[in-house]
C-alpha cells in the first residue's frame, strides 16, 4: 500500500485498529531504524542490571539496557525493562517500547504507549 493510500484511508476515517497499528509501526520503525547495534560486555550488562533495580540510577540503566536489547532485536527484554517505567521515558525509549510491543503482536499496549 502506498503513502497515498494511507492518506486516503485516514481522510475517509475508515481506519481500523490493525490499519492504524501498521501505519504507526511503519512510522516508528523508520525512526528507530537509525539505531546502530550497541555492544556491551557481560560485565557491563550485569552492572546495568544491578543499577536498574536502584532508584536514582535505575531509569538511566533501564534505558541503556533497553537500547542494547533493541539494537540486538531482543524485543521481549526491551519491554521487560521499559514497561515498569513507561511514565518516565523519553521519546526514543517510547519508540523502542512501542516497537517491541508490535514485534510481540501486543497491539493494545503498542497503541497505549503511542
Amino acid at each position: 500500500m502506498s503513502n497515498c493510500s494511507y492518506s486516503l484511508i485516514v481522510a475517509n476515517s475508515r481506519v481500523s485498529w490493525q490499519g492504524l497499528t501498521v501505519i504507526l509501526f511503519m512510522v516508528f520503525s523508520t525512526l528507530a531504524a537509525g539505531k546502530e547495534k550497541l555492544e556491551l560486555s557481560r560485565e557491563q550488562i550485569r552492572k546495568l542490571q544491578e543499577q536498574a533495580e536502584t532508584g536514582d540510577q535505575g531509569l538511566k540503566a533501564r534505558k541503556k539496557l533497553a537500547g542494547y536489547y533493541f539494537s540486538n532485536k531482543e524485543y521481549k527484554k526491551v519491554a521487560e525493562y521499559l514497561s515498569p517505567v513507561s511514565g518516565g521515558l523519553d521519546r526514543e525509549s517510547l519508540v523502542w517500547l512501542a516497537t517491541s510491543y508490535h514485534q510481540d503482536k501486543n497491539y493494545l499496549n503498542e497503541i497505549r504507549i503511542l
